[in-house]
């Protein structure tokens, strides 16, 4: 079924259909299998179900709804965990489970913490300002930038890529741009 719609989608025939059938796909293989749960792979089945419910004459607003619900979650998320306010998440996941000499560099020359604290204070933030400014026009495309920078930022840094999320994202971005007729 994967493979049928895949190749559908790939030469545009039936296109909403083979849409929606790879993303209930990959939404199912997703819930059928706790061990291999990833919330990357259900945000890519999600986004192209609503890719395929989305009328191609007016904005994609199903998966502005599903970015916005998507950032507005992981902001939540943080924003009620205190190891998140604390920096104790941060420092854990860069400076012992990653080693990352950037981040470990930089908080051997701040007070204790303090480097942690930013980068948790900024993914907190951004993620909220995300949620909140891609639902209005008038700031989308700019917001979509700055997923890009934001993301990109996070990789850099990091090093680590979320799974597929950062190329899930792209694709996801993808349905955002103007493309000429002509």
């Amino acid at each position: 079924t994967f493979v049928v719609s895949a190749f559908a989608l790939l030469f545009n025939i039936k296109v909403r259909t083979a849409a929606i059938t790879i993303g209930l796909v990959l939404i199912v293989k997703t819930l059928a299998s706790l061990p291999s749960f990833a919330n990357h792979t259900f945000i890519c089945g999600c986004a192209l179900v609503l890719a395929g419910l989305t009328n191609d004459k007016e904005p994609p607003y199903l998966l502005i709804f599903q970015l916005s619900l998507v950032y507005f979650g992981a902001s939540i998320n943080k924003f009620l965990e205190p190891d998140w306010w604390s920096g104790a998440f941060m420092d854990t996941w860069l400076g012992v489970a990653r080693k990352n000499t950037v981040y470990l560099y930089i908080s051997e020359l701040l007070p204790e913490l303090l480097f942690a604290k930013l980068l948790s204070c900024i993914a907190m933030f951004t993620e909220f300002a995300i949620a909140v400014l891609i639902l209005f026009k008038r700031t989308r495309q700019l917001t979509l930038w700055f997923i890009i920078i934001f993301h990109t930022s996070l990789f850099t840094l990091t090093g680590f890529r979320f799974g597929h999320f950062l190329e899930s994202l792209v694709i996801i971005l993808l349905a955002f741009l103007s493309i000429p007729k002509e």
